[in-house]
């Protein structure tokens, strides 16, 4: 996802109802948005790389 686009409907596979969903459980846990993430903008915690 940081490297770039992401389907957004693809939160389906991994277990999110909505795109919405996913979006805010993301949020909630990294204290940014997907988006804002995906432009270098953090928040408090990154994801760790795999």
């Amino acid at each position: 996802m940081a490297e770039g686009r992401w389907p957004m409907a693809d939160a389906a596979r991994i277990g999110y109802g909505t795109p919405y969903a996913f979006s805010h459980a993301f949020s909630r846990e990294f204290g940014t948005t997907p988006g804002r993430y995906r432009e270098g903008h953090h928040g408090d915690r990154a994801p760790e790389p795999a």
